[in-house]
């Protein structure tokens, strides 16, 4: 069995000392480094690491929700533009050779966005991708935020995988009451073990992504 399929049945068997972790079993890179990271580092789940399209406009310190608020026929041509490059990106990484992504999602609690404009403006734009994204052979999707992330709203957008940030006050417990599938944070109740340290550097490293 290789390293995608132990991860693919990851918590069916309740062996926990083979619990996968993020950094050792599994490393998150950029779209570039896809073919070179699995050249050196073959016996490793590769994921590719993707922006949201809100990640991205936060990224490029693009306020999407003033710009919707002041012209929103121009503002949704704008997130529809994002969602356009994200798509790009996914399917170049699964082109190269990923065995999936890491879909971030960096902007749905308080301090980024109201539950009416995340709601409103990103949510299904998110599901959309996702959806189009099914296609790896496995995706896991991060939300960042540790102040009140919106989880209720994003428990059901599809991935194999789900993870959040750790010192959120979201427990593994409250998580699978809304969603079934694999969970990867920092706790030991978790089926993936995500270090708190991993996810601040998977998003301190974010850049601005290129324009497609």
């Amino acid at each position: 069995m290789n390293a995608l399929e132990r991860l693919l049945t990851v918590g069916q068997d309740g062996n926990t000392e083979s619990k996968p972790t993020i950094g050792k079993d599994i490393l998150v890179v950029p779209v570039d480094r896809i073919q070179s990271t699995q050249r050196s580092k073959s016996d490793k789940t590769i994921l590719a690491a993707i922006q949201s399209p809100l990640t991205r406009a936060r990224t490029n310190n693009l306020n999407i929700f003033t710009k919707l608020q002041a012209d929103p026929e121009s503002g949704n041509q704008i997130l529809d533009e994002l969602c356009l490059a994200v798509k790009i990106q996914i399917n170049d990484a699964l082109g190269v050779g990923a065995d999936g992504i890491c879909y971030i999602i960096d902007g749905a609690y308080p301090d980024a966005s109201t539950p009416m404009q995340y709601g409103g403006f990103i949510l299904e734009r998110d599901r959309e991708i996702l959806k189009d994204a099914s296609r790896a052979k496995f995706n896991l999707l991060v939300i960042a935020g540790n102040a009140e992330p919106y989880i209720d709203f994003v428990s059901d957008l599809p991935a194999q995988a789900f993870a959040w940030d750790s010192t959120s006050g979201w427990t593994p417990e409250q998580v699978r009451a809304l969603r079934k599938g694999i969970l990867a944070t920092e706790h030991l109740d978790a089926e993936i073990y995500f270090p708190q340290n991993e996810l601040e550097a998977i998003l301190a490293h974010q850049e601005a992504p290129a324009k497609s």
